[in-house]
């Protein structure tokens, strides 16, 4: 017994060796394999998928557009077309927290998701993919404000879902109707703002028997200052307004009616919706030009035609016969001239 006993203690005693000697080698071999891995990473002449974003990242602080070769014409970014582009979105409904639940559409049932998978693609030369660690490191400092309707107020949205994936955004003003949020990038010292302002000029309702009727009139020469008031705040202004042009809307110039748009009212003109919209924004811009204690503003606008409804336009015309696939690319391509052609001459 005493033998048999002794036998065994050998026996664990040699295989407890063993062990620790397996588990030394493995731990040995991971090092080696670790520092070769981590050398190869390093050194390696070869292009991998991080360093490759990282170059493009650090290329976009100077180059943001690459003309094609042998092409002396400079780039006009809104001449182009929209192209399918599989990569999809930067950010899903499930990874941007900024979201407002009430315009989730995917938590709301969406099922579609083609239209995520586009990307402009202007003529002339390529856009690189967006880069929110890019763009915050340009605007650092700065402020940005997206001021018209709701396809504004998404833009801001959308942007904020970008940037979130570099930086949490804390959220410092909100007014109880959820017109006028503004949010901050502590570590890079931007703010972004929305603010609501459906006409960018005064507007009043029009009531009939004590209910609103949906159209307004407007005081085409005096801006909205739910926005002027906080222009002083701005570095970058993007405007973004047409939607609500589209209704039965009457137009002042002082205290002088104008005319109108759609309301076959007798001894009224029907001015159409193109006037009133170049009438904003040339007040827009003569806010901004006579503002005295601003900063240097720098400003874009979009309006109805370029972006906002350019499908409703056309899709109403020659690309109704076409199928999807094509009618959604003619419609990108053939709406693009409507809205600079509409507004050059009334918004340089």
């Amino acid at each position: 017994m005493a033998s048999a006993s002794k036998y065994r203690n050998h026996f664990f005693k040699k295989e407890r060796l063993q062990n620790m000697v397996n588990a030394a080698l493995v731990l040995f071999y991971t090092v080696v394999l670790t520092i070769l891995f981590s050398f190869y990473l390093l050194f390696s002449p070869r292009t991998i998928n991080y360093t490759t974003n990282f170059i493009q990242e650090f290329n976009q602080t100077t180059v943001f557009t690459q003309p094609y070769k042998n092409d002396s014409r400079n780039c006009n970014l809104f001449k182009g077309q929209w192209i399918p582009d599989k990569r999809g979105s930067l950010y899903t409904n499930f990874s941007c927290t900024t979201i407002p639940y009430k315009r989730n559409c995917f938590r709301h049932g969406r099922e579609d998701t083609d239209f995520l998978e586009w990307r402009w693609k202007p003529d002339q030369c390529e856009l690189p993919r967006f880069s929110p660690k890019t763009f915050l490191s340009v605007v650092q400092g700065k402020t940005m404000a997206f001021i018209g309707d709701s396809i504004a107020r998404n833009q801001m949205e959308s942007l904020l879902c970008l940037l979130s994936t570099i930086e949490t955004p804390k959220e410092v003003d909100k007014d109880a109707e959820d017109l006028y949020r503004t949010w901050e990038f502590p570590k890079h010292n931007f703010t972004l703002m929305a603010l609501w302002s459906q006409f960018l000029v005064t507007a009043t309702e029009r009531v009939f028997n004590g209910s609103a009727t949906g159209g307004f009139d407007l005081q085409l020469d005096k801006v909205d200052q739910n926005w002027s008031e906080k222009l002083h705040l701005m570095d970058y202004v993007i405007f973004s307004d047409a939607h609500w042009f589209f209704r039965q809307n009457y137009l002042y110039e002082g205290r002088n009616l104008i005319g109108c748009v759609y309301c076959q009212a007798p001894n009224v003109t029907d001015l159409g919706p193109s006037l009133a919209i170049q009438r904003a924004f040339q007040a827009a811009f003569k806010q901004i030009n006579e503002c005295n204690n601003c900063k240097k503003v720098f400003t874009c606008f979009e309006d109805i035609f370029t972006f906002s409804f350019r499908e409703w336009h056309v899709e109403h015309g020659r690309c109704m016969q076409q199928n999807s696939t094509n009618r959604e690319r003619r419609c990108c391509r053939e709406g693009i001239g409507l809205g600079i052609q509409e507004n050059s001459s009334g918004t340089n």
